[in-house]
């Protein structure tokens, strides 16, 4: 069972990690769930899956073939762990694949993502949340 996530892509306010993509685009999530029990640092990455996406019109959801494409599709995630939470930047073939999809304006498109392994610096691979799904 993985940590689940629904974020707005947003643009984030602080320095990216080295590996994260040319863009500052990504999620923010409450550090109680994810780089604290984990003791994940910065530049780990976080491998998933978007269960959905949607595109906000009008402040209502919307959803067309092009992005329904993407549901199911693997991501990578760069954590950068800060007090105010985890800032989690797009790993650089997210940010293409999210690119070529035109998702890329921030605030606009909503997310609800798995989150089920961290991969330290080091090559250790964690399981998150292996026994029991855990909202963000």
């Amino acid at each position: 069972m993985p940590l689940l996530i629904e974020a707005r892509l947003e643009e984030l306010g602080v320095r990216k990690p080295e590996k994260a993509a040319p863009t500052s685009l990504g999620f923010l999530a409450p550090p109680y769930v994810l780089s604290k029990p984990y003791s994940l640092a910065e530049g780990d990455e976080l491998i998933g899956r978007i269960v959905e996406l949607y595109e906000l019109r009008e402040g209502l959801p919307y959803v067309d073939e092009a992005l329904k494409e993407l549901w199911g599709a693997d991501v990578r995630l760069v954590l950068r762990p800060l007090l105010s939470g985890d800032y989690l930047f797009l790993s650089e073939e997210t940010w293409e694949m999210l690119r070529d999809y035109g998702v890329v304006v921030p605030g606009r498109y909503v997310f609800k993502l798995e989150i089920y392994k961290a991969v330290r610096e080091t090559g250790e691979e964690v399981e998150i949340y292996p026994r029991r799904a855990m909202r963000a």
